[in-house]
């Protein structure tokens, strides 16, 4: 993605403590991504239900919730109509199974969203309105109080972003070895007990 984009990540939103986890404003659109992990997940996917393992989720529902909101928000804010899309990106998922895609919500997987973001079949490129460029990042567009801080970034930030994603990789690397060490000294120390 280059500098044509604003993208805010942790967006309060309302009057209590719930938030947008990304907003993104471009070329092709206005964007509320809902970032789900599920390492190693089984993903099913239907016109009406997002489920996990077999287990049923509201995901749908909050990521369509989440884009009415930021769209009525930046409505009144700009004083033009915005319409937000909502998209839910899923982490880590090892397969994920499409009985039929929803109409109105974008599910992907991470590694498929900035190629999905960018791509001309999403309709025709425009510069976003300058107004709206102004108000997205205000905290008064988003929460109640107006105080909540919002994180801004642009392009410039994607090599951050990707090693702070090596850090985590590494970190939680480091952290499946001191299980696996701690786990295998309490078998050995049980089995030692057991045979001694």
């Amino acid at each position: 993605m280059n500098g044509d984009w604003t993208v805010l990540h942790s967006v309060p939103i309302g009057k209590h403590d719930t938030d947008i986890d990304h907003v993104i404003v471009g070329p092709t659109g206005v964007f509320t991504i809902n970032t789900k992990r599920h390492p190693g997940g089984r993903i099913w996917l239907g016109v009406h239900m997002l489920m996990i393992n077999g287990q049923k989720t509201d995901y749908l529902r909050k990521a369509r919730a989440e884009a009415l909101q930021a769209s009525r928000r930046l409505t009144a804010a700009s004083g033009a109509p915005v319409t937000a899309t909502p998209i839910i990106v899923l982490v880590g998922a090892k397969a994920i199974t499409v009985k039929q895609r929803p109409a109105d919500v974008v599910v992907l997987r991470e590694e498929e969203l900035v190629r999905w973001l960018q791509s001309k079949r999403r309709g025709p490129r425009v510069t976003p309105a300058p107004a709206l460029l102004s108000i997205v990042g205000m905290p008064r567009t988003w929460h109640a109080n107006g105080a909540a801080a919002i994180e801004t970034f642009d392009a410039s930030h994607n090599a951050t972003f990707a090693l702070l994603r090596r850090s985590v990789g590494r970190a939680a690397g480091v952290r499946a070895v001191w299980v696996f060490g701690v786990v295998v000294a309490a078998l050995a120390t049980s089995f030692g007990l057991l045979t001694g």
